[in-house]
């Protein structure tokens, strides 16, 4: 009984794998097929994507930047430091 539910257990995993790969597969297809697309259209949706990417990365490297100079302005004390992080928005410094 083990032994036989052991084996079904086997094919089934065989199954999903191999299911997983053509999936796997079908969404390679369309990944070239939309580049395909793209390509005709003249890359217009990929450059607005990359620049999208773009404005998000510079946003976030200005929270960054903004926290660390706050964090430059009181170092007097670290504790305060910290607290007063969380008072105030990253952009309004």
């Amino acid at each position: 009984m083990f032994c036989s539910g052991r084996k079904w257990v086997a094919e089934a995993t065989i199954c999903t794998k191999l299911m997983k790969r053509e999936k796997r597969r079908m969404g390679k297809r369309r990944a070239k097929k939309a580049k395909r697309e793209e390509k005709k259209k003249g890359g217009e949706r990929r450059r607005n994507e990359k620049r999208g990417n773009q404005m998000k990365r510079m946003c976030e490297r200005k929270k960054y930047e903004t926290v660390l100079c706050f964090e430059k302005f009181r170092s007097t004390d670290n504790t305060s430091a910290v607290m007063r992080l969380s008072l105030y928005s990253r952009t309004d410094l």
